[in-house]
């Protein structure tokens, strides 16, 4: 008997040790599946990238990126709500495993920018935006060991958004709102 309830708390401690590890996308589920978001996985065809100008890593790197999560908080909350949850998706992305990288400030808005993993080998680039209306957006770009360098690289290369793909998640993002 005793045999069976250790192994039954080292199960339970397993699974909520895993849970702990992946908070941001335990995160991104809850809040799919919450009317208050609204969230949008984009290809990352829908960027195009002046890939002539690029070297030959940060190509390598570019084709590393596997998808584009973003997620909103929808506009029409009382401040105070909207304050709580960005408070809350704060505190996971400031705790271990993720690393801040830069913090951007301009009329109104701001921007931080986290990854995880090493600055050499991102497997994780996030960022968390918010304006001074308390509206805030996450993006989350799933990779597997890119550069910050090459992530920088890419970033001043882009060359256009493609039209068909963002059509598509304007229509996507106009039926959620309705």
């Amino acid at each position: 008997m005793k045999t069976i309830f250790r192994i039954s708390i080292l199960f339970i401690m397993a699974i909520l040790f895993s849970c702990q590890k992946n908070h941001l996308e335990n995160y991104l589920v809850q809040a799919t599946e919450n009317p208050d978001f609204l969230s949008v996985n984009l290809p990352i065809n829908f960027v195009n990238f002046d890939e002539e100008k690029l070297d030959p890593q940060t190509r390598k790197d570019i084709k590393a990126f596997k998808k584009l999560n973003i997620l909103l908080y929808k506009n029409d909350y009382p401040v105070n709500k909207k304050e709580k949850e960005f408070k809350k998706l704060q505190n996971i992305i400031y705790s271990e495993p993720y690393k801040e990288l830069i913090k951007i400030k301009n009329k109104g808005y701001k921007i931080d920018f986290i990854y995880e993993g090493k600055p050499e080998k991102i497997d994780k680039f996030i960022f968390l935006g918010k304006d001074k209306n308390n509206n805030f957006m996450l993006g989350l770009l799933k990779a597997k060991g890119v550069n910050a360098n090459s992530i920088y690289k890419a970033l001043q290369h882009i060359k256009s958004i493609n039209n068909s793909e963002a059509k598509k998640a304007i229509e996507i993002i106009k039926l959620e709102n309705n």
